[in-house]
């Protein structure tokens, strides 16, 4: 459900620049086969816990649509004290 928070396994960790990183996210099963389903131009809401406080984001996936069992999502990484989620 889109209001339905999930967790999803981090599977890779790259950095394609100085201040970006690009986290892969693994579907678990019975989803590991499937696309993520996401139609273009959507975004996913991701929640962490930074310092003690909730932090709510929302990418863009930049893995194809078709991409099947995982998708990719760019974060920007920003110095202290901006941030929080890219830290």
């Amino acid at each position: 459900s889109p209001s339905e928070f999930r967790p999803f396994p981090l599977a890779a960790k790259s950095h394609p620049s100085a201040n970006t990183v690009l986290l892969t996210f693994a579907l678990p099963p019975p989803h590991a086969n499937l696309p993520l389903g996401l139609p273009v131009g959507r975004h996913i809401s991701v929640r962490a816990t930074v310092a003690g406080k909730e932090v709510r984001r929302p990418y863009t996936p930049v893995s194809a649509v078709d991409v099947c069992g995982k998708f990719e999502l760019l974060v920007k990484v920003y110095p202290e004290p901006y941030g929080a989620m890219s830290r």
